[in-house]
């Protein structure tokens, strides 16, 4: 949690200036939120394959189509 704290108030910080992305793994916890201009990627989770390359862990989605 610690990690988002920051990164959101990075994200408030910049949005003063420029347009942002804020690319998150995962959902955004309920009760968080962000400016309304901040536009969000959130990333399937992901893992290690059998092969050890990077793979989304939640099937319907792939990391190439987000």
């Amino acid at each position: 949690m610690g990690q988002l704290v920051r990164s959101r108030a990075l994200v408030e910080a910049l949005t003063g200036r420029f347009d942002v992305t804020f690319v998150m793994g995962g959902d955004m916890p309920t009760g968080v939120e962000l400016s309304p201009s901040v536009r969000i990627v959130a990333m399937p989770a992901g893992g290690l394959g059998a092969k050890g390359q990077v793979v989304a862990l939640d099937r319907p989605r792939t990391l190439g189509r987000t």
